[in-house]
């Protein structure tokens, strides 16, 4: 994901500034975004259902959430890190998606089934 977004980081980084302001590059962004959401969110699920994602997990908000989070870092934290800093960049995301979404997680849920935080 980092290499990917290395790759277009200028435009992407561009279209993320913008996309604020302007509706006109808001909307192709949010559909960019929406698509990558789906994507994993499709992911999820079938991790679930092989059983090897947690199946308490609503595939869509965490997907969401995944692909949001992750948008912010790659646009302000890869650009200016050197090598060595993407690597621990790479590393460090990669465990926020496995350890989000792995079997043997806690859940986060209180005796009610509400999210702690």
């Amino acid at each position: 994901m980092i290499d990917a977004h290395l790759a277009q980081r200028v435009v992407m980084t561009a279209m993320a500034s913008a996309a604020a302001a302007n509706a006109a590059i808001s909307k192709p962004y949010e559909t960019l975004m929406d698509r990558s959401t789906a994507a994993l969110a499709a992911y999820i699920r079938r991790g679930q259902a092989e059983g090897f994602i947690d199946s308490a997990l609503d595939p869509e908000p965490t997907a969401a959430w995944l692909m949001w989070m992750s948008e912010g870092g790659l646009v302000r934290l890869t650009g200016p890190a050197t090598q060595q800093e993407r690597d621990r960049l790479h590393a460090g995301l990669t465990d926020v998606f496995w350890r989000g979404l792995a079997m043997d997680r806690h859940s986060g849920r209180d005796e009610r089934g509400m999210d702690q935080l």
